[in-house]
């Protein structure tokens, strides 16, 4: 008699430690300040600059060689603390998306070969040799199907309420190609097309300026709203019944979840609850977190992403 117990489908429980869902709202663009920001910032921002890391530890294109752009860095609520309680803010950067750079042939051989002890003889090397000593011990490098590079860093408090971070200073490294715009444009000029908004409220206007006072020295403010009545936090959300039978999740567009009105939480960026892939659900634990493109500035082409805050995977889809 063959053994199928190997083959059957692995249960999917509900997290009984799991009791709330957050959405993600923000408030208008405005100066991000550098240092002491108070319970406006408390909950995190989008766009900006990262708080807590050195120069040497901000993500660094393995392609390009530029800095990974920050798209946010968000103040997550104890219970999706996926890396332990002592790291409480999670930031996003992701490679350029918007324009068309040019590669560097030392650059990818660089960071694709081991590091060395000892630095390289290449004086224009030298900074990336640095990065890669210097490289955040919470650093999660993750990348999507088209091939871009997104990292993630888990901050403490301490790294959280410490000073913003300057960009690493790159430009005229003859390695490297025309910098990215987003370092020294205003957001207007860099994400014109794209606003940032709220759901079932108008957009914001961008601020107006030019230059990096209109751009990476802003930032959009986070507030984190508890989500009531949802009730699939706690379970891993996926597409098919067969999957959901035992943790009782029920799919946003489902009739159950029609006769619930799931669907008003449709197009929100949120912490754990019902996921609104726009295509196939990823095989994610309930501590995630679904994003709009305004969250962070994303290219996504008008879909929407996904983290798993555990395993630390990206998926988007459009």
């Amino acid at each position: 008699m063959t053994d199928t117990s190997s083959c059957a489908t692995p249960q999917l429980l509900a997290d009984p430690t799991l009791t709330t869902a957050w959405d993600l709202l923000r408030d208008p663009q405005q100066p991000l300040p550098v240092a002491d920001r108070g319970a406006p910032w408390a909950g995190g921002w989008s766009l900006g600059r990262p708080p807590g890391i050195t120069p040497a530890q901000w993500p660094l294109s393995p392609v390009y060689g530029y800095p990974l752009r920050h798209a946010f860095t968000l103040h997550v609520p104890a219970q999706y603390r996926g890396q332990g309680e002592p790291f409480v803010a999670l930031s996003l950067f992701v490679d350029d998306q918007f324009e068309e750079l040019e590669s560097s042939e030392a650059i990818e051989a660089f960071f694709a070969a081991p590091l060395a002890d000892e630095p390289p003889a290449d004086a224009h090397l030298l900074p990336f040799w640095t990065h890669r000593q210097a490289r955040h011990p919470k650093q999660f490098d993750m990348s999507d199907i088209l091939g871009t590079h997104y990292a993630a860093i888990w901050l403490t408090q301490a790294e959280f309420d410490a000073a913003l971070c300057e960009p690493p200073a790159l430009s005229g490294n003859p390695l490297l190609g025309k910098a990215p715009r987003w370092l020294e444009h205003s957001y207007f000029e860099y994400l014109g097309y794209e606003k940032v908004r709220n759901p079932g409220s108008d957009a914001y206007e961008w601020l107006p300026g030019e230059g990096r006072e209109a751009g990476i020295d802003t930032a959009f403010a986070i507030r984190a709203e508890q989500r009531e009545d949802d009730p699939n936090v706690g379970k891993p959300p996926r597409e098919w019944d067969e999957e959901c039978k035992d943790s009782g999740y029920i799919q946003g567009f489902s009739d159950a979840g029609t006769a619930q009105n799931l669907e008003r939480w449709h197009a929100r960026n949120h912490l754990g609850g019902t996921m609104f892939p726009v295509q196939g659900y990823p095989e994610f634990g309930p501590r995630y977190l679904e994003i709009e493109e305004d969250f962070g500035g994303f290219n996504f082409g008008s879909g929407n992403g996904q983290i798993d805050l555990v395993k630390m995977e990206l998926d988007w889809a459009c």
